[in-house]
């Protein structure tokens, strides 16, 4: 069996006690497998009936939370009970593994740290990221995944890295690049012709250089809106809770319809939701101001204007194009969070295709990061709280597909 994982899944070591914000306390349900379950009905003493007490039968056995949703076997060292008592080997699967992931294909596993955990993303966003390979005698996992699709989606996979991984370029101008790639094995896995050769294109400078331009000409930049200042995209779809939302070129709306996006999903923790409610009311700030600018220019806000403000700190920045503004080691960061992003989610399309999907979710987390880390700044980035909130809630995952 072969194996590839960051290197970082080989360097992360759990803070424990000293985590300042423990996995224990992130409110997520906590699913105990049929092993771990018989191993607690055989712990001996007091310590294995808590233990047992903190078992909730049901369709699925799950650890007890209390009113905060933080787990019952946390004592107030901020150490697990159960591992204090009987080791390490009596976590359930899911507590021993996190933040760890593991994805099967055939003859290679794919192994990873989520970014939820403070101690992965410091480890994952301080340094260049970096793949390591390594083989054993583990046997082969079948499986039936279509060949051909699985091996575009790899060797895409390797080259929107690597343009990320490009810090001769700004960030907005990857951003491009791995959103053309995307976007043409899209159209190879909907069965489109010439795949593999549009996306060698996208290895040489000079076809770089002419995917840029393309995006830049259809007056979308990044996403190919019809705004000439805004690299975003119109977000088309249906709320969560039902409702239509509409088409938006502006960037201050489409940031406000991007954050009631997500505040519409599961939410986790009071800290989310004051963050997504403050960011909220800056984007309405910024949108006023940016109308207000509008209805004293005659022709609009031209482009000397929006540009003026990108290089400002007045209220409307974000009309202008916020990734355009991101420079040096504060890029790096939201270019290896979108990397660990594509690592881990881009080849499950090769289940049902939808890859450009997938690309679209995880440029909108980091665009909400980057958009909340300028508008509502705190001592740590909103990145790894978005992923907090939103990578271990299946239907949080499946929502966003659907709606981007």
């Amino acid at each position: 069996m072969k194996h590839l994982a960051p290197a970082v899944f080989r360097d992360f070591v759990c803070a424990a006690s000293a985590c300042p914000d423990s996995c224990c306390r992130a409110g997520w349900e906590i699913v105990i497998d049929p092993e771990t379950l018989n191993r607690y009905e055989a712990l001996p003493g007091p310590d294995g009936d808590r233990v047992r007490a903190a078992v909730v039968h049901g369709a699925e056995p799950l650890l007890r939370q209390d009113a905060d949703r933080v787990c019952v076997l946390l004592d107030g060292d901020g150490l697990c009970h159960a591992q204090r008592k009987f080791g390490h080997g009596s976590l359930c699967r899911v507590c021993r593994e996190y933040p760890r992931f593991h994805r099967e294909f055939g003859n290679l596993t794919e192994h990873g740290v989520s970014l939820s955990c403070p101690t992965a993303f410091r480890l994952a966003v301080s340094q260049p990221p970096r793949l390591i390979e390594w083989e054993d005698d583990a046997p082969i996992v079948p499986n039936d995944l279509d060949p051909e699709r699985y091996l575009l989606l790899r060797e895409g996979r390797t080259l929107a890295l690597a343009l990320l991984e490009d810090e001769s370029r700004p960030l907005w101008e990857r951003l491009i690049l791995v959103r053309a790639l995307a976007l043409r094995l899209q159209r190879g896995l909907d069965g489109g012709k010439r795949v593999g050769k549009t996306a060698c294109r996208l290895r040489s400078r000079i076809g770089q250089e002419a995917a840029i331009r393309r995006a830049l000409a259809q007056n979308g930049g990044l996403y190919g809106t019809a705004s000439r200042f805004a690299p975003h995209p119109p977000l088309r779809g249906t709320f969560p809770r039902g409702g239509r939302l509409r088409d938006r070129a502006e960037n201050p709306a489409r940031l406000g319809a991007l954050a009631e996006i997500f505040a519409g999903l599961e939410i986790l923790s009071p800290e989310w939701r004051e963050g997504l409610e403050a960011f909220r009311k800056q984007v309405r700030l910024a949108g006023g101001h940016c109308k207000r600018v509008q209805r004293r220019q005659p022709g609009g806000l031209s482009r000397t204007i929006a540009e003026s403000f990108a290089r400002s700190d007045m209220p409307c920045l974000w009309a202008a194009s916020p990734l355009r503004r991101v420079r040096g080691a504060e890029a790096e960061v939201y270019a290896r969070y979108l990397w660990y992003s594509l690592f881990k989610y881009w080849l499950d399309a090769a289940d049902d295709g939808l890859l450009l999907a997938r690309v679209k979710r995880s440029f909108a987390m980091t665009e909400l990061g980057l958009a909340m880390d300028r508008l509502v700044p705190r001592e740590e980035s909103w990145l790894r709280r978005i992923s907090r909130e939103i990578e271990h809630c299946e239907e949080n995952l499946e929502a966003l597909l659907e709606i981007l």
